[in-house]
């Protein structure tokens, strides 16, 4: 029975995580959770914003290494067989990332060219590109999470915020994006051995090396948050759970264990504070 369940629904499950619907929804799940935790409404246009360019960003990356040599992953496979799939569904979401740029402030247009901007330099020319550097790569992603997020999220109203309190909530939100994207190169360390331009943090640590480094940023991040606010406690299961999980991995790992898993600790963010706020009010 539990086989037969699995089989229904793992085609829906594999749509959801290959076609970069899931880490989307964690963009979004980070943006509904810094709006509740600031105690600030979130605004339709501003989520759309959100999943839209994520949605689209990470599609135009995965397109763009889908014939890498070496890139034979699970993940890549089911894009080559569903390909027009993806493409169709970017000209959907687009029609909502249009609609929120409409909408946007002039400061979070401002936000959203820098991000994009980052990102172009990030996905590079050919072989010309930031990912090539072990020492920014994680990090350029990690920063345009948090500098993207925050900045649409908080532009128009940071000045109400003490800076001091900004600075270490964005040191939070940052750790915790880099302790979630560091294992990821130890799933690509096969396909980036094939780059002799290449070099990443496995490549230069190891894998335990890395899986700790990934570790101590997941650490680093709890006490930024917890630092910011005592009420960070109620995360503390996410990087408990994640922490111990992530330590378990290898670059034989299933895509499941990195793709579906890893983000599925940022899309959990929101429900979990939610769920918090909602039974600290009964």
């Amino acid at each position: 029975m539990a086989s037969k369940f699995w089989n229904i629904l793992k085609p829906t499950l594999d749509a959801i995580v290959f076609s970069n619907t899931w880490i989307s929804l964690a963009a979004l799940s980070l943006y509904l959770g810094l709006k509740l935790t600031l105690g600030l409404s979130p605004l339709f246009f501003e989520g759309v914003l959100v999943f839209s360019a994520s949605f689209i960003a990470y599609n135009y990356l995965k397109l763009k290494g889908l014939n890498l040599e070496g890139n034979e992953s699970v993940f890549n496979q089911w894009l080559k067989q569903y390909r027009n799939i993806v493409y169709a569904l970017i000209v959907v979401v687009g029609f909502g990332f249009v609609y929120s740029i409409s909408k946007i402030s002039i400061g979070q247009l401002i936000v959203l060219a820098i991000a994009g901007l980052l990102s172009l330099i990030y996905i590079g020319v050919e072989r010309y590109n930031l990912r090539s550097f072990w020492f920014l790569k994680t990090q350029i992603v990690a920063f345009v999470w948090a500098w993207f997020i925050m900045g649409i999220a908080l532009v128009d109203v940071f000045t109400e915020i003490h800076f001091a309190l900004l600075a270490v909530l964005f040191a939070g939100v940052f750790f915790f994006i880099l302790g979630l994207t560091i294992p990821f190169d130890i799933r690509d360390w096969k396909a980036d051995q094939h780059d002799d331009k290449m070099t990443t943090l496995p490549m230069v640590f190891g894998i335990k090396g890395t899986l700790v480094i990934a570790l101590l940023h997941l650490l680093l991040s709890f006490i930024c948050l917890f630092i910011y606010s005592y009420y960070a406690i109620i995360l503390l299961p996410i990087f408990v759970i994640g922490g111990r999980r992530i330590y378990q991995l290898n670059s034989d790992s299933s895509e499941y264990a990195y793709t579906f898993f890893l983000d599925g600790l940022i899309v959990m963010v929101y429900p979990i504070l939610w769920i918090a706020g909602f039974l600290y009010n009964l």
